[in-house]
């Protein structure tokens, strides 16, 4: 069985933006998902209890340069279900045109993710995050 080349993460690197202010700013740097999972779980012990969520910029590099950058949202369940790379591919598969999300009109959908731009995405899940 054959498997799936694709290309590997090189570094990621995740920044509180909301919460309590000695957490925000300060930007972690790791090198797998896994750990960029654990960052998050730790980040996760002070976000609010109230089912509130907080930002986490995140900027994902990859080895032939490619990056992607978008925001996490934040909440305490992350402390046990955190997942980076889940979230990527939410957002990617929601720019590729695979997946509106359910409170989103189609046609506010068709005018915030142009079919023009859904190859790129598609291509970005091959490249870069294949099942």
């Amino acid at each position: 069985m054959q498997t799936a080349q694709y290309v590997r993460v090189k570094q990621i690197v995740l920044t509180r933006g909301t919460g309590k202010t000695e957490e925000c700013g300060i930007p972690h740097t790791v090198d797998t998902w896994y750990d960029a999972d654990n960052v998050l779980m730790k980040m996760a012990m002070t976000a609010p209890e109230n089912g509130a969520s907080e930002k986490v910029d995140y900027v994902v590099t990859f080895e032939d340069g490619e990056t992607f950058e978008s925001t996490y949202s934040l909440t305490k369940d992350d402390t046990v279900i955190a997942c980076l790379r889940g979230h990527v591919r939410t957002v990617a598969n929601i720019y590729a045109g695979n997946a509106r999300p359910q409170w989103m009109k189609e046609e506010v959908y068709d005018k915030y993710v142009p079919e023009e731009q859904r190859d790129k995405f598609r291509d970005f899940l091959t490249k870069y995050l294949p099942l």
